[in-house]
């Protein structure tokens, strides 16, 4: 019995490590990245997620109300597009070759190039040191006014590391600090069957 017990477990436990190692996406959904935001003398913190492959929700911690955001967002096994009222707009490709721009539109409506400037072997932040991150640079005009003047830096299987706008006035700037990832179910049913394992042991034992 204690045996068929111990088998029924593992397998829970292998379908939970089988779905948590899909990599559908370039970026995993339902994980929750926390970052230092400052711009001038303000600081806050924001909480960035992709709460589905379609939608992105942020939220900024600038008073004790936070505000909330969310776009619709197309997210691929290679590539991350956001629309932020002009159509989708391609963020990241890791297909996308080192110093070829695509086309871009920001926010406002204004166009540009997006461009991987580079992929480097390590970049630090506060939530750790990471290497193969993907530079890529945003610049967006207005006739001669620049409006999205940014670099993002971009780590597939985990998202967002820090953003630098040079847009604004003042700067701004958001660095990971931390980030989380839900358990999975079967993770929890797993852990509930080893509990009932252990009391079924101690039952027997006394």
């Amino acid at each position: 019995m204690y045996g068929k017990l111990r088998t029924a477990f593992l397998s829970i436990l292998l379908l939970a490590l089988a779905g948590a190692a899909q990599a559908d996406t370039v970026f995993p959904v339902g994980w929750t990245l926390t970052y230092a935001a400052e711009q001038g003398v303000n600081d806050w913190v924001s909480e960035l997620t992709f709460t589905s492959p379609t939608t992105l929700k942020l939220i900024n911690w600038e008073s004790a109300t936070p505000k909330v955001d969310e776009a619709p967002v197309i997210l691929t096994d290679t590539a991350l597009s956001i629309d932020e009222g002009h159509g989708p707009q391609l963020y990241f490709d890791k297909t996308k070759n080192v110093g070829v721009p695509w086309d871009f539109k920001s926010d406002d409506g204004s166009t540009g190039t997006a461009t991987v400037k580079a992929i480097l072997n390590s970049f630090e932040v506060p939530a750790g040191t990471f290497d193969n991150v993907y530079q890529v640079y945003y610049l967006t005009k207005v006739g001669e006014n620049i409006h999205m003047n940014e670099n993002f830096y971009w780590l597939p299987g985990l998202g967002l590391l820090r953003n630098e706008d040079y847009g604004k006035d003042p700067d701004s700037f958001h660095t990971l600090t931390a980030y989380a990832t839900p358990i999975p179910p079967g993770f929890l049913l797993f852990g509930s069957g080893l509990l009932g394992l252990a009391v079924l042991r101690r039952v027997r034992k006394g």
